[in-house]
């Protein structure tokens, strides 16, 4: 896509998706509203997860987050419908408002680390 929209893939027909070894960043709504999305690997090179980055993925069912992460955007999760579940590993400083909310399938969210302020 050209890169002067502000949303990222927009594809429903993509179901999973593997992020580069590299990658930083995962930016403001880079996956917002991949509907056909159901699995995400996040590479343990990614530092921070951009607000609405994942929001209304409503085909995602879980989610790992790697220790790498240190900070998960406004509403980075929002309206993941099918999202039963989040585990976060590590070093995670900061999750912004909303970041789960909308989400009624979610049963657990396991935290491997001391919780952050919220």
């Amino acid at each position: 896509r050209d890169s002067s929209t502000s949303r990222g893939l927009g594809d429903v027909y993509k179901r999973q998706i593997l992020i580069d070894t590299g990658v930083l960043s995962i930016g403001n709504n880079a996956f917002q509203d991949c509907s056909g999305l159901t699995s995400v690997i996040i590479p343990e090179s990614v530092e921070s997860i951009g607000g609405n980055a994942f929001r209304n993925c409503s085909g995602l069912t879980s989610v790992t987050i790697p220790s790498s992460v240190s900070s998960i955007g406004d509403s980075a999760f929002q309206d993941c419908s099918s999202l039963t579940g989040a585990t976060i590993l590590g070093n995670l400083h900061f999750i912004g408002s909303n970041a789960f909310s909308g989400n009624n399938a979610l049963i657990y969210i396991i935290f491997d680390v001391a919780a952050p302020t919220v």
